[in-house]
């Protein structure tokens, strides 16, 4: 976290690493987070399962983008997991 303190100019090389140990905690987040956007933005099945929907032209395209940038957080945190 350090890195993002807005002393550095560039992300370039950075990295962030999660402990094994905080995994189950970080997807358990994540997921609350997802939940809670779906809800708010009452998002139906249909709307939360179109990979395709962009650009992004409004608030409620940003939380839906949201939601399925933590799920690719998440899968990745799995997938890494597994290694």
């Amino acid at each position: 976290l350090e890195q993002l303190n807005g002393k550095e100019k560039s992300f370039k090389n950075c990295a962030l690493r999660i402990p094994a140990a905080h995994t189950d905690a970080w997807l358990n987040a994540l997921n609350q987070a997802r939940l809670v956007i779906a809800a708010k933005n009452n998002f139906t099945e249909r709307e939360l399962n179109d990979p395709f929907r962009f650009p992004i032209g409004s608030r409620r395209d940003l939380s839906l983008f949201q939601i399925n940038f933590y799920g690719f957080l998440q899968e990745f945190i799995l997938r890494e997991g597994e290694g």
